[in-house]
């Protein structure tokens, strides 16, 4: 059937091919570099959260065990 179709409506349909299937592989780099750049910047985040909490149950734990030398 494609080769029925005139030679000009052919290079058409093959340079429109073309153009979609880069545009979907750049917006499927787009993406993955999006979501990269996501894991990246939420680490430190999430490890500055992590050692806020250690270091707020290390304070508990003082303050409980002054509480209990003082009974």
């Amino acid at each position: 059937v494609f080769r029925m179709l005139p030679p000009n409506v052919r290079a058409h349909i093959v340079s429109a091919s073309i153009l979609a299937a880069v545009g979907a592989g750049a917006y499927g780099v787009y993406t993955a570099a999006r979501t990269l750049k996501r894991w990246i910047d939420s680490t430190p985040y999430q490890q500055h959260q992590e050692m806020e909490l250690y270091l707020y149950k290390k304070e508990l734990q003082v303050l409980q065990q002054q509480q209990q030398q003082k009974w």
